[in-house]
């Protein structure tokens, strides 16, 4: 009933609006082209925090601590913990399926809206944690070289022995300066590959703002820095060839990414930019509502955080690592999810569809994630449990269908358009959403915030959308305007609906 009354009400409003002159005898509106307007991006979902276990208390006051959103304060413990683990722990899912816990995370929103704060006390514990792993295997090290010297002074003088012992004593040495490490923040495709090679159990690539790491793929190689990093997402066995640096075997390749990247610079370089390659596809988006603050907060202690995360790292996978398996419950709720809303979502064009395909993993991946993290935020069991129990999944699974699916939707909104006509669609549901009669270009442009409105070609971008507009019948310029280019907006946006 509801609506057949906003579609009568449409329709009347296009007669009424259309084809007539207005009361100042202004010549008639036409009937405006209603593929235009698209439809209006969703709002932000709310964090689900029941989700995260017994870290869901922590996530909460470390996000009012910083008057941050908990979404980054929950995207960067989850970061931690993947980074901790990637490279040592995956989930089974059947015989041949198996997912190492690398996750890909874009802490998304505008400056200063709290993705540094909210990211700061974790991203200090991470280097308190990979700072002792230096330490620990310096000091190894020299005791293995201070040995080594030791009984070779006291051993036989043979020319051989001398020999396997300076190549012993070089061998050390070189151990020494390649040190365990479980975070990187700017590095080349090179370095990366080698601090893999001695990275302890996991390694999380963080970078404050992720548009440099993006910009730099296309910089520096040319394109040919994305393979490397497609094939990390994927884990396994990598094979690095480069005619400056040689070839270098990364046996596990992997590695977990986290950053903060500005609404208008993520769709310009990943949803809206060329070919789909899955690269945005691989991140999960956080983009919550800017905290607007009341007051200044109280703070919060984060030794609660500090403890699980040095526990988690702490813990010592053997050579071949740790697989994690779905208790018998947790893969029946997997199971039903993956014939029912996953299976709905198979064969979704678009870039949205490529992002849609990655789901399964990523519910298996966050399942042991959260895992993890309940066990070290509840300092009970010394060993970690191999086996995910149903409640890990289900949270997994609520993750994704009431936050990662509805997020998803939103920064592929009008991705699969032409960019003049994503900001065109964009700048009349502004228009519809404010109830504006009239607007100024140069205004929109500059203050609304528009999606893509600000990258490169900008100016251009938005004046082809603003003809868009004005050609599909949407708005027209005000005649008696004193003031540069202002246009009023055809009444038919407002009538609730296309008739």
């Amino acid at each position: 009933m509801i609506d057949a009354y906003r579609k009568s009400a449409a329709a009347s409003a296009a007669r009424d609006y259309s084809g007539q002159s207005d009361a100042n005898g202004d010549e008639a509106w036409p009937v405006p082209d209603w593929s235009v307007l698209g439809g209006a991006m969703a709002d932000a979902p709310c964090l689900p925090l029941e989700c995260f276990g017994k870290a869901a208390e922590y996530i909460r006051r470390a996000a009012e601590g910083t008057n941050a959103p908990p979404d980054y304060v929950a995207g960067m413990l989850i970061a931690a913990v993947s980074g901790l683990v990637c490279k040592s722990v995956s989930v089974r899912i059947n015989r041949s399926w198996y997912e190492d816990l690398i996750l890909w995370l874009a802490l998304i929103g505008p400056p200063s809206s709290g993705k540094t704060p909210a990211a700061k006390a974790i991203r200090k514990r991470l280097f308190a944690i990979q700072k002792k792993m230096v330490t620990d295997h310096e000091a190894m090290a020299d005791q293995m070289i201070a040995d080594l010297k030791a009984n070779s002074l006291a051993g036989s003088t043979a020319k051989e022995d001398k020999a396997a012992n300076k190549l012993e004593l070089e061998r050390l040495e070189a151990l020494r300066l390649s040190p365990p490490r479980c975070l990187v923040n700017d590095a080349t495709v090179e370095a990366l590959a080698s601090v893999e090679a001695s990275a302890a159990q996991g390694l999380l690539v963080e970078r404050d703002e992720l548009t440099g790491l993006i910009c730099a793929l296309e910089r520096y190689s040319a394109g040919s820095d994305r393979p490397f990093y497609l094939e990390a997402w994927m884990g396994g066995p990598f094979q690095l060839d480069r005619v400056k640096y040689g070839s270098k075997l990364i046996e596990r390749h992997g590695f977990s990414i986290v950053g903060g990247i500005q609404p208008d610079r993520y769709r310009s370089l990943l949803t809206m930019a060329g070919d789909d390659d899955g690269f945005a596809a691989r991140l999960l988006p956080f983009w919550p509502v800017p905290v607007k603050p009341a007051s200044i907060p109280e703070g919060t202690f984060h030794d609660e955080m500090d403890e699980a995360l040095e526990r988690i790292a702490a813990q010592k996978f053997g050579e071949y690592g740790l697989t994690l398996t779905l208790a018998s419950n947790a893969f029946e709720a997997f199971d039903d999810w993956y014939g029912k809303d996953h299976s709905a979502r198979v064969g979704k064009l678009g870039k949205a569809g490529s992002a849609y395909g990655k789901l399964p993993g990523y519910v298996a991946r966050l399942a042991g994630v959260l895992h993890i993290m309940d066990w070290a935020f509840s300092k009970g069991e010394a060993e970690l449990p191999t086996s995910i129990e149903e409640i890990h999944v289900t949270a997994a699974l609520a993750l994704v269908e009431d936050y990662f699916v509805p997020q998803i939707r939103r920064v592929y909104h009008g991705a699969d358009l032409s960019a003049e006509e994503s900001i065109a669609a964009a700048i009349l549901q502004h228009c519809r959403k404010l109830g504006l009669a009239s607007f100024n270009v140069r205004d929109a442009r500059r203050e609304w915030e528009i999606p893509g409105a600000r990258s490169k070609d900008a100016t251009k971008l938005f004046d082809d959308a603003v003809k868009l507009i004005v050609e599909s019948g949407w708005a027209r310029a005000v005649r008696k305007s004193t003031r540069a280019k202002v246009l009023e907006v055809n009444p038919v946006l407002h009538a609730g609906g296309k008739p």
